[in-house]
């Protein structure tokens, strides 16, 4: 599991953490939230009694991975998304 999955995961039931709880959590790089920010999760953060706090307060849906096709690639795009020239 990865830092960003690990985070998420103490992140996913939409209560408050301290960054003392969440850091002592995580094997991970303390820089987890900005990451969790550019994949498009909205964290709130504030300051309070001398601690920063962290809250999930959006995630992305997440996005199926497209399966490979006849001819063994992958494609860039989700089927649904797909046009003819993509499949040809």
């Amino acid at each position: 599991m990865t830092g960003k999955q690990q985070a998420l995961e103490i992140l996913a039931d939409g209560v408050p953490h301290s960054h003392r709880e969440l850091y002592s959590r995580l094997r991970a790089n303390p820089n987890v939230i900005s990451k969790l920010r550019k994949d498009g999760h909205f964290i709130h953060t504030w300051r309070a009694g001398g601690e920063w706090w962290y809250q999930l307060r959006y995630s992305p849906p997440s996005r199926p991975k497209p399966a490979p096709l006849a001819n063994g690639t992958v494609p860039e795009v989700a089927p649904d998304q797909m046009s003819l020239e993509d499949v040809l």
